[in-house]
């Protein structure tokens, strides 16, 4: 059994526009597209040199003067003497210049073909979506026309029935009517089914 409500047209409301960008299958791709697009730049910045500073400290206790003497007792417990150092360093990996070159050239590509993909993923959501108003657009076109043919189906069993009562007609002229008048009440039935089921459609688009 049908449920009531969907035998009843929804009500009349315009249809939300799309926003492929918010898809969750544009959504997805797009994350793709921004990891490789990292990972691109982080190939372009290795080929980049690398400077360190180096910095230390040194001290240490010692009892022994420079001119030869020791003090003797605590003395020595205290750094007093005292050294430091500062280094620089430049690294430039040259070497591997060629194999970063070509890292480079295919995470590229690799991003160029994601990017296509996400422009693909958004022209066909927009096609989906076009096809599914056309359809909805399609669907309450058949529902607004079912009710006139529920109409007159249902008068022409008026009519044959009038005639059979009155003796201008027989029995199969009232069973014809009938069974069209049935066929047009399925058909109105589904058509509004049908405006439903388009519906879904759109959202799901």
């Amino acid at each position: 059994t049908a449920s009531p409500r969907l035998l009843q047209l929804p009500p009349e409301q315009p249809v939300a526009p799309l926003n492929a960008a918010t898809n969750p299958l544009s959504l997805e791709q797009g994350a793709v597209v921004e990891e490789v697009k990292t990972q691109l730049k982080v190939l372009e910045r290795t080929y980049f040199p690398r400077f360190y500073l180096q910095g230390s400290a040194y001290a240490r206790g010692t009892g022994a003067e420079v001119n030869g003497t020791n003090p003797g007792g605590l003395n020595g417990l205290g750094p007093t003497p005292q050294d430091y150092a500062l280094g620089f360093t430049v690294t430039f990996p040259a070497t591997d210049l060629p194999s970063i070159r070509a890292r480079e050239a295919q995470q590229s590509a690799m991003a160029r073909a994601e990017t296509a993909r996400l422009q693909q993923i958004a022209t066909d959501l927009r096609a989906q979506w076009n096809s599914a108003v056309a359809t909805l657009q399609g669907a309450k076109s058949v529902a607004g026309n079912t009710p006139v043919e529920v109409t007159a189906a249902r008068t022409a069993t008026n009519q044959a029935t009038a005639r059979y009562r009155s003796g201008l007609g027989n029995i199969d002229d009232v069973a014809e009517s009938q069974r069209l008048l049935t066929q047009a009440e399925i058909d109105d039935a589904l058509a509004r089914l049908g405006v439903w089921r388009a519906l879904l459609g759109v959202a799901t688009a």
